[in-house]
């Protein structure tokens, strides 16, 4: 390609966008269109961050919920082991699994209340049933301690996909 070929190819690129060139120069020479050019951009700027703060904001709260929801597993199945009596789901710490239990089902998705559910209902066989087997859903058989930690486990893989982790 020569040069006047070239020159030839930039002046028609110039000649086409020439309105182009011109409304950008209208808007720079302008205040006021350069003014509300910059509104218009710090308003999306301003809502795109606070959608991320407020998505970010949920997820903490989750951790923060899932984190107790997991500590008061082991404290209501020490209580249950330590009480050993047929009111022992009116316990402080059994309660507050329930009520753990059901913030999970306000905040989380459908798969982490259910897998919390489960949780909850092998901690309440745990105190229920005196037999030393049980069988867990995927069928094996466990002591009722192995049902509430294979049930904890399960929890805590799902617990993890809603966070967003592997």
């Amino acid at each position: 390609m020569t040069s006047v070929e070239v020159m030839t190819a930039c002046e028609n690129v110039c000649r086409d966008f020439v309105w182009l060139f011109d409304g950008l120069n209208n808007v720079a020479n302008n205040p006021v269109w350069a003014l509300v050019l910059g509104g218009i951009i710090s308003v999306f700027l301003w809502r795109s961050q606070t959608t991320l703060s407020h998505s970010l904001d949920l997820r903490r709260e989750k951790r923060e919920l899932f984190r107790a929801y997991i500590s008061q597993i082991g404290k209501a199945v020490k209580v249950i082991e330590e009480v050993r009596t047929e009111d022992v789901l009116l316990h402080p710490d059994v309660r507050k699994l329930w009520a753990l239990q059901s913030e999970i089902s306000l905040i989380a998705s459908e798969s982490a209340n259910i897998s919390s559910r489960r949780v909850r209902d092998a901690v309440e066989k745990r105190s229920s049933i005196k037999a030393n087997l049980i069988a867990s859903r995927d069928g094996e058989y466990r002591t009722l301690d192995g049902n509430v930690i294979w049930e904890t486990d399960q929890m805590v893989e799902v617990l993890k996909q809603e966070l967003g982790r592997e």
